[in-house]
């Protein structure tokens, strides 16, 4: 984990300007764009919050995202050491996710504190529940990179399919618009994507501070800790092949 924060966020003082300068830019065109340009408000999230709307949103969406990006990849970069020598290979899925998840958290918790000073209303005592969300994300993250590092190792397209099916997810979550814009007939749809259910709590806790834990949350838990254990089983069975496909 070391090694992948050293490496690719770390390194040097442009890697970690950068790391949180792309989402402040991205943020502020979504911003601009959406709430200047074509005027859009949300009233259960007050008429002038679509910045903190957006941010609440997008910082977890991006952790997620690279998260799956960057595990997809993992064993199959490290040919080499996985040759090399022997040790536990899903310390290279493990690795890669916490550390994506590590450096977003910290550009979260900046982010929430830059809009406290800019006056919007966030409600920064709800950050330990956020924290078992963002636990709950993490999980299904490694179970998800577990399944998909596995099978890029005996096809190489999968990495290229996730790239596409991570830029069709961002428009199909509720990132830049709230849940109740979705049409009646498609919200059924919108329950299968995870991160729907979780940027909507996101959402409750920071920008409303409210939190009613209801059966859902019960089984998104149960729904995050069965992918793991899924993804941990098959990576595990998969990894004695490895050695051959690399």
């Amino acid at each position: 984990m070391r090694r992948e924060l050293v490496n690719r966020y770390l390194g040097s003082a442009a890697g970690v300007l950068w790391v949180f300068l792309q989402p402040i830019l991205k943020l502020l065109t979504y911003s601009f764009v959406f709430s200047t340009i074509f005027k859009i408000r949300f009233s259960e999230f007050g008429s002038d919050g679509f910045l903190s709307f957006v941010a609440v949103g997008l910082w977890p969406w991006l952790a997620f995202s690279e998260a799956m990006q960057r595990s997809v990849t993992s064993v199959e970069s490290s040919a080499s050491l996985i040759k090399k020598i022997k040790f536990p290979h899903e310390i290279l899925v493990f690795s890669s996710v916490v550390a994506v998840y590590i450096i977003h958290l910290a550009g979260l918790l900046l982010v929430f504190g830059l809009l406290t000073l800019m006056g919007y209303t966030v409600h920064l005592l709800m950050i330990p529940v956020l924290l078992v969300y963002f636990l709950v994300q993490m999980v299904l993250s490694i179970g998800i990179g577990a399944i998909l590092s596995s099978f890029q190792v005996f096809l190489k397209d999968v990495s290229q399919i996730v790239s596409s099916v991570m830029m069709f997810m961002f428009y199909l979550s509720p990132i830049l618009y709230p849940l109740s814009q979705v049409p009646e007939r498609y919200r059924d749809y919108y329950a299968l994507n995870p991160m729907a259910f979780l940027i909507g709590r996101y959402r409750e806790l920071m920008l409303i501070g409210v939190w009613s834990p209801q059966q859902l949350d019960l089984i998104a838990i149960l729904a995050s800790v069965s992918v793991f254990l899924l993804g941990y089983l098959l990576f595990k069975r998969c990894s004695r092949r490895f050695e051959e496909f690399i």
